[in-house]
This record gives structure tokens, sequence and C-alpha cells, in this order.
């Protein structure tokens, strides 16, 4: 979701393992604690699950689900932690990332934004959702 004349985006900024993440606004329909672990087969997982951690699993001590805006054609959704804040970015703080960068699986960031604080990976949340496991 934009905000202005296409000049600013809006983000979603949490953490994994003191890794500063953000997901554009307009991709999240919802987001809702994590009352009880998921059960199998019910579309959620958890963010570890798609973007390996050298083989860290994440200490989620506040775990939140982010649901799919229903233009992203994704059921399920995805638990993440340490939701920190709901922050516009100016387009001009961020920068795509190539599509062909080496991961395992997939690659689910597509931009960097280069903050006061520092830098946000920014994370597409249909890629995410649709990679298994």
């Amino acid at each position: 979701m934009t905000s202005g004349p296409h000049r600013e985006l809006s983000l979603l900024m949490f953490q994994i393992l003191g890794t500063r993440l953000g997901i554009e606004t307009g991709q999240i329909a919802c987001a809702r604690p994590l009352q009880a672990p998921p059960e199998v087969g019910d579309g959620l997982c958890y963010f570890h699950e798609r973007v390996a951690f050298h083989g860290v699993v994440p200490d989620y001590r506040s775990p939140v689900i982010l649901h799919p805006a229903a233009h992203l054609e994704r059921r399920g959704g995805l638990i993440v932690d340490q939701l920190e804040t709901i922050r516009s970015v100016e387009r001009r703080a961020i920068f795509r990332l190539p599509r062909r960068l080496a991961f395992d699986g997939i690659n689910p960031y597509w931009g960097v934004a280069r903050l006061e604080e520092g830098l946000l990976l920014l994370v597409d949340l249909a890629r995410l959702l649709h990679a298994r496991a």
C-alpha cells in the first residue's frame, strides 16, 4: 500500500533472530496472535521453515500470524515474531535485489530499505507462502 503519489511504501516491520525484516502492508489481510501451536495441514508455517537461518530455530516469544491479502491467492499464514511497527518508507530508500541471488530453495527477499537505523530486508509474502518446506 502506498501513500502520497506513490512516493512511499507502507511496511510492517518485524525481527527474526535479530534480523530486521519488512513486508508490504498491502500483502497482509490481518495479523493476529498465535494462541496455540499450528496443526498439520492448516496452512500455517513459521518464517524459519521457509527461510533457513543456518539451522538455527528462533525462539518465538510473541508469535503472530500474518494472513495474506485476498489478491495474493494464497491460503494459510506466515508465523513471525517481534512485530515492531508499521512504517512508511520513501521509495527512493528502497533498492531491488536481483531475483537470482543464491538461496536454498526460494528467494524470499525482493529488496532492501536503507533506513536511518540500518538496513531492512523486504520480504515477499506470496513467495514465502507459495514455497513448500
